[in-house]
């Protein structure tokens, strides 16, 4: 019964968290008509400055959480001002080449650094 209790709880929190993956995606695309395919990167250097803000510099939780979400969000408007919105100016829309080149390309930089 315990494990039952488990993995409903488990999934319900995985659930939440494609969810959030969802609307994040959906969202953006909705507004800037530019799919960000970098939208879970920026989701990866939220979590792992969270882990090591809590762990290595010993920050209370909800401090560390949200000086992530901060972080991110910087992140986001960096990656919005140097890649988005001068494809948008040119006039670049939907799934096109060009973002999906960039998108894939801040990737593999925030993967790979």
């Amino acid at each position: 019964m315990i494990l039952f209790l488990q993995l409903i709880i488990f999934g319900l929190g995985l659930g939440c968290i494609y969810a959030i993956f969802a609307f994040g995606f959906s969202l953006v695309m909705g507004v800037m008509k530019i799919l960000n395919l970098a939208h879970g990167s920026i989701y990866m250097i939220a979590a792992v400055l969270t882990y090591s803000m809590y762990t290595a510099y010993g920050l209370h939780l909800s401090i560390a959480v949200l000086l992530s979400c901060v972080i991110a969000g910087v992140v986001g408007a960096l990656l919005d001002v140097t890649l988005f919105r001068p494809l948008r100016r040119r006039g670049v829309t939907g799934f096109e080449l060009p973002p999906f080149i960039g998108c894939v390309a801040i990737t593999g930089i925030i993967s790979y650094a």
